[in-house]
């Protein structure tokens, strides 16, 4: 880090430059080679010390974050916040509606119960170009604007759901290459524990649709479709702080058909 600074309610940070491939444009073979470098520097992340800042959820640049439970955190999902605001309108005049939210938040509130209160650093947004790698691992893992405070296994769940989305990773094994490193590492996580098999299943990717939101249209402007995405909600690579996410020439998107989480 050459420089960390902040004016006017924004916080910026300069660092040496990084050269790799992003992990999103890897083959399978190159992946399954990054992998254990990349949970190592996971690890390495979650052993941060956390003195001097306090919550669960995305912090601030002061170290603080609004939750006062990781299971919190999680179920604040459901909440509309300036950063992407909108969207809960825009699902009930989509035809999709918020029962598939409704339903995916009530689960989610019935597995609290099995959460850790682990309080660790969390990156929260591992793809989407922010991981490059060299012949012999990881060489950065960029933009921590959506690092959270709360339990570590975040990231590879993160990982795990968007798995079946980049086909050129397969044939590589993201569940053996997970638990592999839990067991050279430990401890594995207590409800893994003896139980691989409970670890999500790929699913099959459906084409997304797309939902426009009102926002600055330019003359002749068309959205731009992005990689498949399964989530309502998954804003594009260009989403700001603010919450405006512009793609193309001036389309807010939110994508479908399947309720995922915001950040």
């Amino acid at each position: 880090m050459t420089a960390l600074d902040g004016a006017e309610g924004w916080a910026y940070a300069v660092s040496g430059r990084v050269r790799g491939t992003a992990l999103d444009d890897l083959s399978g073979e190159a992946v399954a080679r990054t992998l254990p470098s990349l949970l190592r520097a996971l690890d390495a992340a979650a052993r941060v010390d956390l003195a001097g800042t306090s919550g669960y959820g995305i912090w601030t640049p002061d170290g603080l974050a609004p939750h006062a439970s990781w299971p919190e955190a999680l179920l604040a999902i459901g909440t509309e916040t300036p950063r992407v605001p909108g969207w809960r309108a825009a699902l009930v005049d989509s035809g999709i509606g918020l029962g598939p939210v409704e339903a995916g938040l009530s689960a989610l509130a019935a597995l609290t119960p099995c959460l850790p209160d682990a309080r660790r650093l969390i990156h929260g947004d591992l793809l989407s170009r922010n991981v490059l790698a060299g012949e012999a691992g990881i060489t950065g893992v960029l933009d921590w604007g959506n690092a959270l405070y709360g339990d570590p296994l975040y990231d590879a769940a993160w990982l795990l759901h968007w798995w079946p989305w980049y086909p050129g990773w397969r044939p590589g094994d993201l569940h053996a290459a997970l638990l592999t490193h839990w067991r050279a590492t430990g401890p594995t996580p207590a409800h893994l524990a003896g139980t691989p098999a409970r670890l999500p299943a790929p699913h099959r990717p459906r084409r997304p649709r797309l939902l426009r939101l009102p926002g600055p249209l330019g003359r002749g402007a068309r959205p731009r479709r992005h990689r498949a995405d399964p989530g309502v909600g998954r804003w594009g690579r260009e989403c700001a702080h603010s919450g405006r996410c512009l793609t193309g020439r001036g389309h807010r998107v939110l994508r479908g058909p399947s309720p995922r989480g915001l950040r």
